[in-house]
């Protein structure tokens, strides 16, 4: 039995763990990414050759998994909210002018409502499991939340016309975390540069 046909039968008997830990794997996976191409920060400080920090990695896979059924539920609202008629029997869905209305309205209501919300909640969350208090996490906000926003609408509105108009609602997670792949990578880089910065003002 291949990879596919297991997650499938996974998915089935438990949506919510399998969309968990396929999210968490890929956002770790993402960390894992942007550690190899720009090194780990505390071994830059401290002069040291580059080595994997674990506990990042840990966080970024921790935050995919809690995100994961976020994710799901908003992407079931959606759906609910703005409808596409029922294809029926095995004929393939055709978009036409009505298909591409309720595309848009989903589009645009995960960019503009659920976007600002997601980039929010990393920043939050990732600040938390790095065990840092109001105050820095306050500045994060500062720094990357204008950012991480501006950056994210160059990617995600292409990503989520494809997801909304063809992936089925129990691949929209999956398919959003292989896109991540990157876009976490990204994050991974600008939440470790601004831990350098917090060291760097530190060892000064």
């Amino acid at each position: 039995m291949n990879f596919g046909k297991l997650w499938n039968q996974s998915a089935k008997r438990f949506p919510l763990l399998t969309l968990s830990v396929t999210n968490g794997a890929l956002a770790a996976a993402g960390d894992v990414i942007a550690q190899r191409f720009t090194g780990n920060d505390s071994d830059e400080i401290e002069g040291k050759n580059a080595s994997h920090d674990f506990s990042q990695t840990a966080r970024f896979f921790l935050y995919g998994f809690i995100f994961a059924p976020i994710s799901y539920k908003w992407y079931s609202i959606l759906s609910h909210r703005f409808p596409m008629k029922p294809v029926v029997g095995n004929m393939k869905r055709k978009l036409g002018m009505d298909e591409w209305k309720v595309v848009s309205k989903r589009v645009m209501s995960d960019q503009f409502l659920f976007a600002p919300l997601a980039v929010g909640m990393f920043i939050g969350t990732m600040g938390v499991l790095e065990r840092k208090n109001l105050s820095q996490i306050k500045q994060n906000f500062k720094d990357r939340y204008i950012v991480n926003l501006a950056a994210g609408y160059f990617l995600w509105p292409a990503v989520q016309i494809v997801n909304f108009s063809i992936i089925p609602l129990i691949y929209r997670v999956p398919f959003t975390g292989l896109a991540s792949l990157f876009w976490n990578a990204f994050l991974s880089f600008s939440n470790s540069k601004t831990s350098f910065k917090e060291a760097a003002k530190i060892l000064e």
